[in-house]
C-alpha cells in the first residue's frame, strides 16, 4: 500500500529529527484515510493496525522526550 509506505517513511524522518508528535499525527491521518475505504479487506486492515501501533509508539516517545526536557540536566564532573 503506497499511502502506508509513504507515511512510514515520512514518520521515520520526523522521528530522526525528534518530531515524534508530528510523526504520530502523520501516521494517524494516514490510517484514518485508509480506513475510509478498507471495509473488511484484511491486507488494508493490517496496514491500519501497523500504522496505529507506530502512532502509539511515537506518542510514547514524545511523552518521554517531553519529560526528559522538563527535568534539569545533571551536571557531571569527572574526577
Amino acid at each position: 500500500m503506497l499511502y502506508a509506505a509513504a507515511a512510514r517513511a515520512e514518520a521515520l524522518e520526523m522521528n530522526r529529527d525528534g518530531r515524534y508528535q508530528e510523526s504520530g499525527i502523520r501516521l494517524r491521518l494516514t490510517s484514518e484515510k485508509i480506513a475510509e475505504y478498507a471495509a473488511d479487506d484484511p491486507v488494508l486492515g493490517a496496514h491500519i493496525r501497523d500504522l496505529r501501533e507506530r502512532e502509539h509508539a511515537d506518542g510514547i516517545r514524545a511523552h518521554v522526550s517531553r519529560r526528559e526536557e522538563a527535568q534539569p540536566q545533571e551536571t557531571r564532573s569527572d574526577p
